[in-house]
């Protein structure tokens, strides 16, 4: 499920890419993704700008290195574009992620300094940071997949058992126009008897969408399914909801309730030993 849902939420993007750096036959890789980069100001309880811009990545497999070409919008009317390359890739102990990272680069008359970033090869998941001058950090997220996730559903019926699922998995995507999100549940449980649900894709669009100093606050008080795009529950209401995105887009936490269960939700972008 994990190969499905990588494709349906980035539908981008790894798919020419391994797990290991030594068996492209064409020794690289290129490709370019949507960024989520969120700006955060020295001294402000707010985050400064959210924007979405591409940033084009490029692996070469025989000398395990990564060059990122990025824009990020980092002020009003202020968006600048850098390049950093052949970061040396270096991998976690599993070999399930990747790091990189750069001490300096300037651009524009513009010091970015203490660039670092890691990437999942296997499931197809990116997060970058880095300082901007002297008062701003750019967190950057190629858009909010969670494939490591855990639900815990509390039926509201007493003569039925609690049980959890580690097969949910949890998209959200950003409109910055209308500050909404839309939210995918891969493996959404229709009821409290629903223990195999893995097939089950619930879309749910529309939520609120706060931004915070450390990630994302989505909520709302209740909001039904749709079949748009992926989604195939068409029947599903879902309320009191709120997922906080933390850890800088890399960690979340969530509830909602359904009319028969109330469910508890956490999981991770990367595999938690490589955050």
């Amino acid at each position: 499920m994990k190969k499905i849902f990588s494709m349906l939420l980035m539908g981008m993007m790894l798919m020419g890419m391994t797990s290991c750096l030594d068996n492209n036959e064409n020794n690289e890789t290129n490709f370019t993704l949507s960024m989520y980069n969120r700006t955060v100001t020295m001294g402000s309880e707010d985050v400064s700008e959210f924007n979405v811009n591409n940033a084009a990545f490029k692996i070469n497999y025989t000398n395990s290195t990564i060059s990122v070409n990025a824009m990020a919008t980092v002020g009003k009317d202020n968006t600048i574009q850098f390049k950093i390359d052949d970061m040396q890739l270096t991998a976690d102990q599993g070999m399930q992620a990747y790091r990189f990272s750069c001490p300096a680069a300037t651009t524009q008359g513009v010091e970015i300094t203490n660039f670092r970033g890691i990437i999942d090869l296997q499931v197809g998941v990116l997060y970058m940071t880095y300082n901007v001058g002297a008062d701003k950090t750019v967190h950057a997220t190629a858009a909010l997949p969670f494939l490591r996730c855990k639900t815990n559903i509390d039926p509201t019926d007493e003569t039925k058992q609690d049980f959890s699922s580690e097969k949910t998995q949890y998209d959200f995507r950003i409109n910055k126009s209308n500050m909404t999100a839309t939210v995918t549940i891969v493996g959404f449980a229709k009821d409290a008897d629903q223990k195999e649900a893995s097939e089950n894709i619930a879309v749910f669009e529309g939520l609120n969408v706060k931004f915070t100093r450390s990630g994302y606050k989505i909520t709302a008080p209740m909001v039904k399914s749709t079949t748009t795009g992926v989604g195939n529950v068409s029947d599903a209401t879902i309320k009191d909801v709120e997922f906080n995105i933390i850890d800088q887009g890399i960690r979340f936490n969530g509830k909602y309730e359904t009319n028969t269960y109330e469910a508890e939700t956490a999981g991770t972008m990367f595999n938690e030993k490589t955050v």
